[in-house]
């Protein structure tokens, strides 16, 4: 799989495979585990309250307007960066393949949220190490995880993404 299978999902497609991504994904992913849904809809709340341009109507669109054009985008441009990252192309191509499945029921409205909350990261924080063992055989272990950040670092990262992966795509 590669990044053209991303490209071309649906709008639907891709807020799915975002989902999926976000439930599959290694709890140590996230510094302090995963954010709760009602977790997630917080930090989302209280960044509402403190941001404002393109931020703000990024904000309204994915998570109040249910703006299913934009949440397809975010979600498309946010999986293509997470499938670069060899450590994850496992968990995002499971995801998609997920997602690409026939799904009767709608899409959760929990996605406008972490849409946003994924969209805010603005690194991924890779440790590797290497180790030899006596016997001269070497082990790596990889270690990642999306660093936590407060309202205002929220509102930058979105602020960065949508700047350089929406475009045009906010009125």
């Amino acid at each position: 799989m590669d990044s053209s299978n991303i490209e071309a999902l649906s709008d639907a497609g891709a807020q799915r495979a975002l989902l999926e991504f976000w439930d599959r994904a290694p709890a140590s992913l996230w510094v302090g585990g995963r954010p709760s849904n009602a977790e997630a809809e917080m930090v989302v709340g209280e960044v509402g309250f403190e941001a404002d341009g393109d931020v703000e109507q990024f904000r309204a669109e994915v998570v109040d307007n249910a703006n299913d054009p934009l949440r397809g985008a975010a979600a498309r441009a946010i999986l293509i960066e997470l499938e670069a990252i060899p450590e994850l192309q496992g968990v995002v191509h499971d995801s998609v393949s997920a997602a690409e499945e026939a799904h009767l029921a709608p899409i959760p409205l929990i996605i406008g949220a972490i849409v946003f909350l994924m969209a805010s990261y603005k690194k991924l924080e890779l440790k590797r190490s290497t180790a030899k063992a006596a016997d001269g055989a070497t082990s790596t272990s990889t270690e990642f995880s999306l660093e936590t950040r407060d309202p205002k670092e929220l509102i930058e990262g979105v602020e960065a993404f949508v700047k350089s992966k929406l475009t045009g795509l906010l009125g």
